[in-house]
C-alpha cells in the first residue's frame, strides 16, 4: 500500500519568482522591475533565454495555497480578503449527514457536485474530507452523524457531550466502505479532484478526539478500549484501505504527526 501523507504546514508551500540568476545579488534596484521583457541571446549553438520578471507569488497547479470553503475567498461574499494569493485549489469539508441523509443505501453528493462545477469555472480544483463526528461550536448541529446510522452504531459520549462513535466496529466500518467506494465511483476523477484526505476519523476527521477530550485526544491513549471507546484498534489501519481501493487516481493523502507508538496506521 501507497499513502502519500502530509503535516499540516502542507497548504503553507508556495514559489516566488524574484530576479535571474544573471544579476548581482547584491543589487536590489531592477529585481521587481516588470518593465524588462524576456531576452535571449545567443552564441554559437547556445542559447540563453532570460525570462521577464516577477515578484508575484506564482501560481502552481495542484498545490501552494488554498481557499478554505471558498472558490476564491479575495472576493468572498462575506469575508473577502482582497491580499490573498491567487489559487489553484480549493479545499472542502462535508459532514457525513450531508451525503447520505435518509438511508444507508442512498447518496446526495449535490453539495459537491457544485463545488467541483464551479472550480472547473474558476480553473481550479477541488481537495476534499469527509468528516464523520459530531463538534462543539459553529456547525455542531450538522456534524452530527446521520440518524439511520446512529440506529446502528455503538458509542461512548464524552463528558462535554460530544458523541464518538466506535469507528473499529463492524457496522461502522462497512457503511464508511460503502460511502468511500461511491465516492470513488464518482470523483475518482484527478482532473477534477486534486486529492482527498484519509480523513472521517476523530474530530474534524483529524484523527484525534481533541474535540471531545480536550488536553487527551490522541487516539493511542484509548488503544485498550480505555473509556470504553474502540472494540477493535487495529482495525483503524483499515480506514487506509478503503481510499486505497476507492481512489486509484487521485492522490490520498493523511494527516500525521502523533509520537504514539499505540498509532501505527
Amino acid at each position: 500500500m501507497s499513502v502519500f501523507k502530509y503535516s499540516p504546514l502542507f497548504f503553507s508551500l508556495f514559489l516566488t519568482a524574484c530576479g535571474s540568476d544573471s544579476e548581482d545579488s547584491s543589487d536590489t534596484s531592477s529585481y521587481c522591475d516588470t518593465r524588462m521583457g524576456s531576452t535571449v541571446t545567443e552564441n554559437g549553438e547556445m542559447k540563453t533565454t532570460f525570462p521577464k520578471i516577477s515578484c508575484q507569488v506564482l501560481v502552481n497547479p495542484d498545490i501552494g495555497f488554498t481557499d478554505f470553503h471558498s472558490i476564491s475567498i479575495k472576493d468572498n461574499q462575506w469575508k473577502p480578503v482582497p491580499s490573498y494569493p491567487e489559487t489553484s485549489t480549493v479545499y472542502y469539508r462535508w459532514d457525513w449527514s450531508v451525503l447520505q441523509p435518509t438511508d444507508s443505501d442512498s447518496f446526495d453528493f449535490s453539495e459537491i457536485e457544485e463545488v467541483v462545477t464551479k472550480a472547473q469555472k474558476a480553473n481550479k480544483k477541488l481537495a476534499l474530507r469527509i468528516v464523520a463526528m459530531e463538534n462543539t461550536g459553529y456547525g455542531a448541529a450538522e456534524s452530527e452523524l446521520p440518524t439511520w446510522l446512529m440506529n446502528t452504531i455503538s458509542g461512548t459520549d464524552a463528558p462535554n457531550g460530544v458523541f464518538v462513535p466506535d469507528y473499529t466496529s463492524p457496522e461502522f466500518l462497512n457503511a464508511a466502505n460503502k460511502l468511500i467506494t461511491k465516492l470513488g465511483e464518482v470523483f475518482d476523477d484527478p482532473d477534477l479532484i486534486t486529492s482527498i484526505d484519509i480523513g472521517m476519523v476523530g474530530s474534524w476527521g483529524e484523527w484525534n478526539l481533541e474535540d471531545a477530550y480536550p488536553g487527551d485526544g490522541t487516539l493511542g491513549l484509548y488503544a485498550s478500549g480505555e473509556k470504553g471507546l474502540f472494540s477493535n484498534f487495529s482495525r483503524f489501519s483499515e480506514y487506509a484501505d478503503m481510499f486505497e481501493s476507492a481512489f486509484t487516481q487521485v492522490p490520498r493523502v493523511m494527516l500525521i504527526g502523533s509520537s504514539n507508538k499505540n498509532e501505527t496506521f
